[in-house]
């Protein structure tokens, strides 16, 4: 057997899982080029899943633009661009969300992925009306996120509890407000699937490094907090509602993908 692609040898289950959604073909359409701008990008996991399942099958190639507030995490995704051989051409910005005019250009297609989680509510509808504002004519914008159901939407409860933060991640639900009160149409589409960890180290990875520890730039206060408090007599009681055997755990994700697609010109 060969060696795993970096898709999936990654750890965990949550971008594969968008990456095999149904509605690829006909958002993308028959282009061999693409545009894209992804915001809240991270290390680029998203990215790495998109080319090599959505782009390498259909033999596209698409340009990144890449936004995230965090350097440390674009370093590490800058690293990545080379080894990915859809990506034409790829770049990086360190800036804030909401102010994403500054870029000066439009997208064929504008994604966020389970990137929203620490955007203040009081700020959501700034920052989802930025993206959309960088959507080209008969481009689309796509936003993912865990809904109030999701095991990510339960554990940002035991934050607040323990203290890390004043109150729980921005859900799917707040997002689809938003739209609704911008006045947009979008397609909404559910998700579910069970991200599952079989030892101890599978585990803490998913707390720290998925759930919690990623959520702000590495120099932020919350970043420290949460890390710790993975170890919390709270946290672990929480956490025993989702194991099924002997360091074995299933932790139902439910995530709501909306779909925002701007009119052709």
């Amino acid at each position: 057997m060969g060696s795993l692609s970096l898709a999936e040898a990654d750890p965990v289950e949550d971008y594969r899982v968008l990456a095999r959604t149904h509605f690829w073909a006909d958002v993308l359409g028959d282009p061999r080029q693409l545009s894209c701008l992804d915001v809240c990008t991270g290390t680029g996991r998203w990215l790495q899943a998109f080319s090599e399942m959505v782009l390498r099958p259909r033999e596209m190639t698409a340009s990144f633009d890449c936004v995230d507030l965090c350097s440390d995490s674009l370093a590490h995704l800058e690293t990545r661009f080379p080894q990915i051989p859809e990506v034409s051409d790829g770049r990086t910005h360190c800036m804030d969300a909401g102010k994403l005019d500054a870029l000066g250009c439009e997208f064929d297609l504008v994604t966020n992925m389970h990137g929203l989680y620490a955007i203040p509510r009081e700020i959501l509808r700034d920052v989802v009306g930025s993206m959309m504002g960088t959507v080209a004519p008969g481009g689309t914008c796509i936003i993912a996120l865990g809904d109030n159901d999701s095991f990510y939407l339960r554990y940002s409860n035991e934050l607040v509890d323990c203290g890390v933060m004043p109150a729980r991640y921005t859900s799917a639900e707040d997002v689809v407000n938003v739209l609704k009160e911008i006045g947009v149409e979008f397609e909404c589409v559910r998700v579910d699937y069970i991200e599952k960890t079989t030892c101890d180290a599978e585990l803490r990875h998913f707390l720290e490094n998925e759930s919690g520890g990623n959520t702000w730039p590495a120099g932020d206060d919350r970043t420290g907090k949460a890390l710790l408090s993975v170890v919390s007599p709270t946290v672990k009681k929480f956490l025993d509602h989702y194991m099924v055997g002997p360091d074995v755990y299933h932790f139902p994700q439910s995530t709501l993908v909306l779909l925002i697609k701007r009119r052709p010109a």
